[in-house]
């Protein structure tokens, strides 16, 4: 399956205006469905870690290094801490600004909400253990028919012996930047909102796959 038909199932699942579904809600829905889409994923590799702690330190099979750190902007606040892993649906304060988010394995799901002051930013950070064999590639992915509310950013860390590291982030409108470091063994992926309105809602997947190849 795509990524692209893949944030097409996901933004189906979401409500098309942050105000029709309360956050606590859109988590479980989306834990829900979050689950059942990636189910018939293939070659999901099912790495350990992710329900507590802040950062995976290996996966399995040297998937990571100490990877998978997330952190948050709201706009007009500075960036929060290392976010830990939660394993809930009940969203608890992100450290910035008016931002709550939770986080939820399957493989792994976290979705963050902003009542007014808007979410500028999310980033993930950390070594993965590629360390600078194989590729590494990001970009955009636009609105969905089904929704145009959200669009997507995503990269995948794959072609080593490791199991492939895919991302996947749907944001709330339109004036989103992403960036990626470059090398395979560097975590780094930044989703910035640069225009328009304020965004409300995030959702981030992240799951492992069993060949060297992008799944």
């Amino acid at each position: 399956m795509s990524l692209c038909i893949l944030l097409m199932l996901l933004l189906r699942s979401a409500p098309s205006a942050r105000g029709s579904q309360p956050a606590s809600t859109a988590a479980s829905a989306f834990v829900t469905h979050a689950s059942t889409i990636m189910g018939p994923l293939p070659s999901l590799y099912p790495f350990t870690d992710g329900t507590s702690g802040t950062s995976i330190s290996d996966g399995g099979n040297d998937m990571f290094d100490g990877g998978n750190i997330l952190l948050v902007k709201a706009v007009g606040h500075a960036v929060s801490a290392r976010l830990a892993y939660r394993q809930s649906i009940s969203l608890a304060s992100a450290g910035s600004g008016d931002v709550t988010y939770t986080t939820y394995k399957h493989q792994a799901a976290g979705i963050f909400d902003s009542a007014s002051d808007g979410i500028e930013v999310l980033e993930t950070q950390g070594n993965n253990g590629a360390d600078g064999g194989g590729t590494t590639v990001w970009g955009e992915l636009g609105a969905s028919s089904s929704n145009s509310n959200f669009v997507g950013a995503y990269k995948q860390v794959y072609g080593t012996s490791d199991p492939s590291i895919n991302q996947l982030v749907v944001m709330e409108g339109s004036g989103w930047s992403v960036t990626s470091a470059t090398s395979t063994n560097d975590g780094l992926l930044t989703v910035t909102k640069t225009t328009g309105a304020k965004a409300h809602r995030l959702y981030y997947l992240m799951w492992g796959g069993r060949t060297s190849t992008s799944v």
